[in-house]
Protein backbone atom coordinates (compact mmCIF):
# COMPACT_ATOMS: atom_id res chain seq x y z
CA UNK A 1 0.00 0.00 0.00
CA UNK A 2 2.73 2.25 0.93
CA UNK A 3 4.71 1.76 -2.46
CA UNK A 4 1.78 3.02 -4.16
CA UNK A 5 1.01 5.95 -2.79
CA UNK A 6 5.15 6.39 -3.14
CA UNK A 7 4.44 5.70 -7.23
CA UNK A 8 0.79 7.44 -7.35
CA UNK A 9 2.34 10.68 -5.68
CA UNK A 10 5.96 10.70 -8.07
CA UNK A 11 4.17 10.39 -10.93
CA UNK A 12 1.46 12.86 -10.22
CA UNK A 13 4.25 15.12 -9.17
CA UNK A 14 5.40 14.66 -12.59
CA UNK A 15 1.95 14.86 -14.37
CA UNK A 16 1.79 18.27 -12.54
CA UNK A 17 5.30 19.52 -13.65
CA UNK A 18 4.22 18.31 -17.62
CA UNK A 19 1.09 20.55 -16.95
CA UNK A 20 3.05 23.32 -15.58
CA UNK A 21 5.10 23.19 -18.60
CA UNK A 22 2.53 23.24 -21.41
CA UNK A 23 0.46 25.83 -19.28
CA UNK A 24 3.74 28.52 -18.54
CA UNK A 25 5.33 27.39 -22.11
CA UNK A 26 8.18 26.90 -19.80
CA UNK A 27 11.01 24.74 -20.65
CA UNK A 28 12.49 24.69 -17.01
CA UNK A 29 9.54 22.83 -16.39
CA UNK A 30 9.67 20.49 -18.88
CA UNK A 31 13.24 19.04 -17.81
CA UNK A 32 12.50 18.69 -14.17
CA UNK A 33 9.71 16.71 -14.98
CA UNK A 34 12.11 14.57 -17.24
CA UNK A 35 14.08 14.73 -14.81
CA UNK A 36 12.06 13.52 -11.81
CA UNK A 37 10.45 10.69 -14.38
CA UNK A 38 14.02 10.01 -14.71
CA UNK A 39 14.66 9.69 -10.84
CA UNK A 40 11.89 7.66 -10.62
CA UNK A 41 12.61 4.77 -12.88
CA UNK A 42 16.39 4.75 -11.40
CA UNK A 43 14.75 4.59 -8.17
CA UNK A 44 12.69 1.84 -9.20
CA UNK A 45 15.70 0.05 -11.07
CA UNK A 46 17.49 0.26 -7.78
CA UNK A 47 15.16 -1.41 -5.61
CA UNK A 48 14.27 -3.84 -7.57
CA UNK A 49 17.95 -4.94 -8.23
CA UNK A 50 18.01 -4.87 -3.97
CA UNK A 51 14.89 -6.88 -3.73
CA UNK A 52 16.40 -9.93 -6.18
CA UNK A 53 19.45 -9.81 -4.06
CA UNK A 54 17.60 -9.95 -0.70
CA UNK A 55 15.35 -12.77 -2.43
CA UNK A 56 18.16 -14.78 -3.72
CA UNK A 57 20.29 -14.85 -0.64
CA UNK A 58 16.96 -16.68 1.74
CA UNK A 59 16.70 -20.12 1.68
CA UNK A 60 13.92 -21.92 3.30
CA UNK A 61 14.93 -24.02 6.26
CA UNK A 62 13.25 -26.75 4.93
CA UNK A 63 15.35 -26.66 1.47
CA UNK A 64 18.66 -26.34 4.15
CA UNK A 65 17.42 -29.68 5.96
CA UNK A 66 16.43 -31.34 2.69
CA UNK A 67 20.31 -30.50 1.05
CA UNK A 68 22.23 -31.79 4.37
CA UNK A 69 19.91 -35.06 4.44
CA UNK A 70 20.76 -35.42 0.39
CA UNK A 71 24.35 -34.79 1.44
CA UNK A 72 24.76 -36.99 4.36
CA UNK A 73 23.06 -39.98 1.97
CA UNK A 74 25.71 -39.03 -0.30
CA UNK A 75 28.25 -39.22 2.17
CA UNK A 76 27.11 -42.78 3.16
CA UNK A 77 27.24 -43.86 -0.10
CA UNK A 78 30.54 -42.94 -0.74
CA UNK A 79 31.53 -44.65 2.38
CA UNK A 80 29.84 -48.14 1.75
CA UNK A 81 31.67 -47.77 -1.62
CA UNK A 82 35.28 -47.41 -0.80
CA UNK A 83 34.51 -49.81 2.45
CA UNK A 84 34.01 -52.73 -0.74
CA UNK A 85 37.14 -51.48 -2.10
CA UNK A 86 35.48 -49.98 -5.31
Amino acid sequence: MVYKIKAIFSYSVVALLLGFSAWFHSAAFAYSAILGLGMILAYNAFETVEANKTYKQQIPEEVKRTMQDLNARVLTIEHGIRARGF
